[in-house]
C-alpha cells in the first residue's frame, strides 16, 4: 500500500512552529509521502518542489484552499500512483502506525472517507455557505468530512480531476469536495457514509482524555485552543507520547 498525505500550510508564527515541529518529528518509511502544500505569489511556474513542501503559485486564502488541494492532486498523481490520498492541515497529528492499519481494513477503491464528520446545518460567510449558497447548491443536511483528514482512494482523486469544471469554487473545500461526491458519484457517497468507519479522533485540548490512553486507538489529533502558545505545547506533546509508546514497543521485542 501507498499512501499520499497533503497537508495544507501558509505562513505564520503558529504554522511554523508547527511546520518545525512536525519535520522534526514525521517518520519517513516506504509506505507514506507526506508534503506540505503552500501558495507562493512570485513563482514564474505553477508548481515548485523543494524537499517536503509544493509551492503552487497563487494567493492565500481560506477559499483558496480547495484549489490549492486540487492542483496538489494533480501535481502529485501524475509523478506516482497511491492507494489513498490523505488531505490534513498543518495543526493535524496522525498517527501513521494507526493510519496505516486502518486504510489496510477499508477497501482501495471507491472510498471517501475521512475523520471528524458534520451534517451541515449553519451559514459561514467566510466559508462561502450563506442563504443564496445554501439555497442553490441543496446544502442544508449534507454530510461531509471535515478538512482535519480527507481520505480518497486514487479513483475518486482521479475522477474529481477528469470532471474539474464541475467542482464549486464559492464554498470551502471540504464542503465542495463531499457536494462534489454526493452529486457526481452518488452510489459510493451513500456507501461510504454508511458502510465504511472512520477512524477514531479527538479535539485537543476539547476532548481531553487519560495521556495514558491517547494512543490506544486515536489516529487524527486535531489541535485548536486558540491560543498559540498553548496549541504548540499540545503539539510537542502529542510527539513525545508517540516517541515514548514507540520506545516501549521496541523494549518489547
Amino acid at each position: 500500500m501507498k499512501i499520499l498525505i497533503l497537508s495544507i500550510f501558509s505562513e505564520g508564527k503558529r504554522n511554523n512552529e508547527f511546520l518545525k515541529i512536525q519535520r522534526e518529528n514525521l517518520i519517513k518509511n516506504e509506505y507514506i509521502d507526506y508534503y506540505f502544500i503552500t501558495y507562493d505569489e512570485n513563482l514564474t511556474e505553477e508548481f515548485l518542489l523543494v524537499d517536503d513542501m509544493l509551492f503552487i503559485k497563487g494567493k492565500e486564502n481560506i477559499m483558496n484552499v480547495l484549489d490549492k488541494t486540487i492542483k496538489a492532486f494533480r501535481y502529485f498523481t501524475n509523478i506516482e500512483q497511491y492507494d489513498f490520498i490523505v488531505r490534513t492541515n498543518i495543526s493535524t497529528v496522525l498517527n501513521f502506525k494507526l493510519l496505516c492499519n486502518y486504510l489496510n481494513s477499508i477497501p482501495k477503491n471507491n472510498i471517501y472517507a475521512g475523520s471528524i464528520y458534520f451534517k451541515l446545518s449553519w451559514l459561514e460567510e467566510m466559508s462561502g455557505i450563506t442563504k443564496e449558497t445554501t439555497q442553490k447548491y441543496n446544502l442544508n443536511g449534507l454530510n461531509f468530512f471535515q478538512g482535519t483528514c480527507i481520505i480518497l482512494s486514487l479513483d475518486v482523486v482521479k475522477f474529481t480531476l477528469g470532471n474539474q469544471e464541475k467542482i464549486i469554487h464559492e464554498l470551502i473545500d471540504d464542503v465542495s469536495i463531499a457536494l462534489f461526491i454526493k452529486t457526481y458519484m452518488t452510489p459510493l457517497y451513500d456507501s461510504c457514509l454508511l458502510n465504511i468507519p472512520s477512524p477514531k479522533y479527538i479535539v485537543l485540548p476539547r476532548d481531553i482524555l487519560p495521556r495514558d490512553k491517547y494512543f490506544f486507538d486515536i489516529v487524527v489529533f486535531r489541535i485548536k485552543s486558540f491560543n498559540d502558545e498553548k496549541d504548540i505545547q499540545i503539539m510537542n506533546e502529542i510527539f513525545s507520547y508517540m516517541k515514548a509508546i514507540k520506545q516501549k514497543e521496541n523494549e518489547s521485542i
